[in-house]
């Protein structure tokens, strides 16, 4: 069984890219919908926290763990992974590499929460793999909410992604990160602000790759399609609301109170 660990619901996309990919092998999903968001807070909460649902997850039977949060694959502490005793896939390395593979001038852009950008993930892989690149990251703190209100298509929206992105677009970034599992939501707003040349590389998407391919044996010796099971511990309407923009087709989520 594979083990999502999430902040919240943005990585529903994820749980459903993997379904379909590797549709015999069980997923079991925790996301901490009581206390997301994890992006304002600080590096010992967000490591913290995921402690716990990494514990639920590993005594649930998960024999690999996928951390779809860019933010919990940021801060979560080099012990907690290490003693965990099963592969743990995170979006960093895999996006990083993407990113490095789509630019032309080495001028890559991040945009993800506040504490992504603190803990300097992405930058740290990105310089790990390709030592001259440049790197520019920029913090987006209030596109999360909108979107999870619904808020997509207001002008609002809009004008803040737009400010968020323009520090990016006067450095000329060739290629942007979205560091973010919400942020693919908005990717025409991106594409447009930035204009057709810069190469959107979606984290998550490159994530699932990564796990399908390495889990693509297992999935083929499996029999029948396994439905994942998908638990949260915070279940209210706007929870259910914001799951629905990423796994829109029957959704059942599990609450699991704190």
């Amino acid at each position: 069984m594979i083990g999502i660990l999430d902040s919240g619901v943005g990585g529903l996309a994820l749980v459903r890219t993997l379904a379909d990919g590797l549709p015999g092998v069980p997923l079991l999903f925790w996301g901490d919908t009581a206390r997301c968001p994890y992006g304002d807070k600080s590096p010992e909460t967000v490591g913290r926290f995921a402690a716990e649902g990494l514990d639920y997850l590993l005594s649930h039977g998960a024999r690999a763990i996928v951390i779809a949060s860019s933010t919990i694959a940021s801060c979560l502490p080099r012990e907690l992974r290490d003693g965990s005793g099963v592969p743990i896939w995170d979006p960093l390395e895999p996006a990083a590499r993407r990113a490095l593979g789509c630019s032309r001038r080495g001028a890559i852009g991040v945009v993800a929460s506040p504490a992504t950008v603190a803990a300097e993930g992405y930058p740290a892989r990105l310089r790990a793999l390709a030592p001259g690149v440049r790197v520019h990251s920029q913090a987006c703190p209030l596109l999360t909410s909108l979107i999870c209100a619904g808020w997509l298509k207001k002008p609002e929206t809009v004008r803040i992604a737009k400010k968020c992105l323009h520090p990016l677009k006067v450095r000329q970034v060739d290629t942007l990160i979205l560091g973010s599992a919400f942020l693919p939501l908005l990717h025409k707003v991106f594409q447009h602000k930035l204009g057709r040349s810069v190469v959107l590389v979606d984290a998550a998407g490159a994530l699932a790759e990564t796990v399908i391919r390495a889990m693509k044996p297992e999935a083929v010796a499996a029999t029948a399609p396994i439905p994942p099971r998908l638990v949260v511990t915070d279940h209210s309407p706007r929870v259910v609301q914001a799951a629905r923009l990423f796994y829109p087709a029957q959704l059942l989520l599990e609450p699991l109170p704190l």
